[in-house]
């Protein structure tokens, strides 16, 4: 009789006991005054995720397939024209071009959402993506300039960089919509997992600067410029030497963050997924590494280095919301 009672009262109920796949009452709540479900928030906000990271790919392939100026200098148009000439460099430019517009499009709606979702019980996520919103319309600025500039240097950096930010608050704003999505870890390795998002967008920066100088074209040794070996500072080949460096330095620090948060953090379930999918991310990037370094007209390796790239940097902007928690939500 006294364990029938202790079973009644302590018997999970309703998420607990739904079907796989049924909605989940704990993630769908609404809390008074929001118009809406978090659902339909949450499938917007990784449904534009997913158009910035192939806007990201798909400038890649501009780079490597030379298609930077398939359109010539006209934007928004291409070649005067709405829809581009059968030519695969002008395809390519336009195709970037186009997610690049679908994505705004895209965020503004998520943006709408968002106020109608959580206007009054989490106003941290509504400014995540209307922030997000002002970098596309930079982002779609910087990249006008970058055609009508002939693709200077600086501002292919700055459309990277600008590309970079928003996809990383896309990804926060998608994370801290779940409630209890993320979890409080200690403050040391809060501040690790900062330190470690810092350094990563600082490396993948480094990386378009050594595009932007032209650093790839006189540095085709490894790890090393100068013969594999010897230090190379001399003319544009520093920006590759620096790069290698800071790439070595910087994935060491990444292994130590994600080894932390496998074996410190293997309870936390988000947590410990998104290092585990995030280490085989960087492995793999350390592979493409070499070909990447010392290939010659390797387009396809070097497009997926930048995607690969841009994927361990999602995954580390992931780590780092997740072990804030649900306090960063609240601020």
């Amino acid at each position: 009789m006294g364990m029938h009672a202790f079973r009644s009262r302590h018997r999970p109920t309703g998420a607990a006991l739904a079907p796989p796949g049924a909605p989940n009452p704990l993630l769908d709540q609404r809390s008074p005054g929001d118009a809406l479900q978090p659902t339909t928030f949450r499938r917007l906000a990784v449904l534009a995720t997913i158009f910035a990271y192939a806007q990201i790919s798909l400038g890649a392939a501009v780079r490597v397939s030379g298609s930077g100026l398939g359109c010539g200098n006209d934007w928004p148009l291409c070649h005067g024209h709405i829809v581009p000439p059968l030519n695969t460099q002008a395809i390519v430019e336009y195709a970037h071009r186009t997610v690049g517009s679908l994505t705004g499009v895209l965020l503004i709606v998520t943006v709408a959402v968002g106020w109608l979702t959580f206007r009054r019980s989490r106003p941290f996520v509504i400014g995540l993506v209307t922030a997000a919103v002002g970098l596309i319309v930079l982002e779609g600025l910087l990249g006008a300039l970058v055609v009508f500039k002939d693709l200077a240097g600086v501002l292919v950096l700055a459309h990277l960089a600008v590309a970079l930010a928003l996809i990383g608050l896309l990804i926060a704003a998608a994370i801290l919509a779940v409630p209890g999505s993320g979890t409080s870890t200690d403050p040391p390795f809060r501040q690790l997992t900062l330190v470690a998002m810092a350094l990563t967008y600082a490396l993948l920066l480094t990386g378009a600067g050594v595009v932007a100088t032209g650093a790839d074209k006189v540095c085709t040794s490894w790890p090393l410029c100068g013969g594999g070996l010897r230090l190379d500072l001399g003319g544009i080949a520093l920006y590759a030497t620096l790069h290698r460096l800071v790439a070595g330095l910087v994935g060491l620090f990444l292994l130590y963050t994600l080894g932390t948060a496998l074996f410190r953090w293997r309870s936390v379930r988000h947590l410990s997924a998104a290092a585990s999918v995030t280490l085989v991310l960087l492995l793999i990037q350390i592979g493409i590494g070499y070909p990447t370094a010392t290939g010659h007209n390797l387009s396809l390796v070097d497009g997926l280095h930048v995607a690969v790239a841009t994927a361990v940097w999602c995954g580390v902007v992931a780590i780092a919301v997740f072990a804030h928690g649900p306090g960063m939500s609240s601020a």
